[in-house]
């Protein structure tokens, strides 16, 4: 089974079976889901979130996801895309940094959740859109 499929049918039964409850923070959204990247298109990418320890101020995610064979603004057709990940970040409240230096990209790249337009707006300019929540695996 590809990598490929493993990361869809592990998306799939978090959705389905929703291990356990999806976290929703003191502010009202969870970083965990599914979202699009308009420098991306139809790549997914997915944020998994763990609990919180208890006494810790932030949290780690992990992020999953594909990209086109051609690169960057190709669009991903589900059979030649490359997965990667995890990759790791942490959660401070409505931020997070992600190391994307396993893709190429820098290794701390911080972004904001803006819970109006349901969206993460990176540093770098980019904004990935949720589509779907995933709920938080417990520590």
């Amino acid at each position: 089974m590809s990598y490929l499929v493993k990361m869809k049918l592990t998306t799939l039964f978090f959705i389905l079976f929703g291990l356990p409850l999806m976290s929703i923070s003191t502010f009202g959204f969870s970083f965990g889901g599914v979202y699009s990247d308009p420098n991306h298109p139809n790549c997914d990418r997915s944020i998994i979130t763990t609990s919180n320890s208890e006494g810790e101020d932030f949290s780690t995610a992990y992020l999953y996801g594909t990209d086109a064979a051609g690169g960057k603004d190709c669009c991903c057709d589900g059979q030649t895309d490359k997965a990667w990940g995890p990759l790791t970040a942490i959660i401070n409240g409505q931020n997070i940094t992600v190391d994307f230096s396993a893709k190429g990209g820098p290794s701390n790249l911080t972004g904001h959740y803006n819970i109006t337009e349901n969206q993460i707006e990176w540093e770098d300019g980019n904004k990935w859109t949720k589509k779907t929540p995933i709920p938080q695996l417990s520590k």
